[in-house]
């Protein structure tokens, strides 16, 4: 009996992910972000995958992300999208990262820096209102030398939003003030907004993994994971009894219940109950269950009363998220977005992980 749940990431569609996307946004540069784990898939398999499919620049949060990310992708430029960090001096200083940084006073504070011989990025503040140097503060740094100019859009996932269009006059202002220096402006939302929106370089995110970051737009890239739990139990449970916490769930009919080694302890939101599903593929068919009761710390408890006892026979686990029910169908289940969802997943260090070449 297995008991762990279990996440197969397949790092060849990530690799083809990013080529289609890279085949998008020419002649521009793509470069991928990796933050928080690679979206919580594993920074080291994923940036080494993404380094052998071209991949020669990328992103992260912290100094320490960069740290970890750097003997997998040679002499690669690594940016930092939280700046620089005194907390990680050591990692800036080893690692050969470049901030990205988003007040004047940043930029002087890393100038300061003994050890620094890379010019930073520079964030500028276009209409998000969260990060970045406003176009009135920014001359006073005209004299400086920077790596890149990078803003981010708010609302690129709505192609019709009018302060997509704003956001972009407001960063073209910039492009006067450093004209020799590359800009960036789109993550994996923006680049199906059009050329305009391109620049120098595009920081593919979200979308390397699969998820649709355009919902206007026909989707392009392919999931890349299979998510699983194994299951611990088959009972049969008779009329009018009661399924897990606070009796949520009673039985009408002569029910047969599997229970699930897969739970909110492992990312599953609780909200993925009562609407949610699990599901068996088998030679080439797909079985689907819907989950009964509440979804605990734990378990999952869902009803395979229409999978035949032949197919249940030869199955050890259960299915959440794969190419059928993917982590955008997942989000939409229970309310939130396909980047919470991997995030969570990527949080639990019960799951046990599968790299696919």
């Amino acid at each position: 009996m297995f008991t762990r749940p279990r996440l197969q990431i397949n790092l060849k569609t990530i690799q083809d992910n990013y080529l289609t996307l890279k085949e998008v946004v020419k002649p521009a540069k793509a470069a991928c972000v990796l933050k928080n784990n690679a979206y919580g898939l594993g920074i080291q398999p994923v940036g080494k995958a993404l380094y052998q499919a071209g991949c020669r620049t990328f992103f992260v949060a912290h100094g320490w992300e960069g740290a970890q990310l750097r003997p997998v992708v040679g002499k690669s430029r690594i940016f930092t999208l939280q700046g620089f960090g005194i907390e990680d001096e050591a990692e800036f200083k080893h690692f050969q990262l470049t901030p990205v940084l988003p007040t004047v006073e940043s930029v002087y504070e890393w100038f300061k820096q003994p050890f620094n011989r890379l010019k930073p990025a520079l964030q500028v503040e276009t209409g998000l209102n969260r990060l970045g140097v406003s176009y009135e503060d920014v001359f006073a740094l005209r004299h400086l030398s920077f790596s890149l100019i990078l803003s981010h859009l708010s609302c690129a996932d709505d192609i019709n939003h009018p302060l997509n269009l704003t956001q972009l006059t407001t960063f073209q202002k910039f492009q006067p003030l450093f004209r020799n220096t590359p800009f960036s402006f789109s993550a994996s939302d923006g680049i199906f907004l059009g050329k305009d929106f391109h620049f120098d370089i595009v920081r593919l995110g979200a979308a390397l993994y699969g998820l649709n970051t355009a919902p206007h737009h026909e989707k392009q890239v392919k999931n890349c994971l299979r998510l699983m739990g194994p299951i611990l139990q088959i009972k049969t449970v008779s009329p009018n009894e009661t399924i897990g916490y606070g009796a949520a769930h009673k039985t009408t009919q002569t029910t047969k219940i599997a229970t699930v080694s897969i739970g909110y302890a492992d990312g599953i939101f609780r909200s993925f109950s009562p609407k949610g599903i699990l599901h068996i593929e088998k030679d080439g068919q797909i079985f689907v269950a819907p989950i009964v009761g509440r979804v605990s710390m734990d378990n999952i408890t869902c009803d395979v009363t229409n999978i035949p006892d032949s197919v249940l026979e030869q199955t050890k686990f259960m299915t959440v998220i794969s190419d059928f029910y993917d982590a955008d169908d997942f989000a939409h289940t229970v309310g939130t977005i396909g980047y919470e969802v991997l995030n969570n997943i990527g949080h639990s260090q019960r799951i046990l992980r599968e790299y696919v070449a």
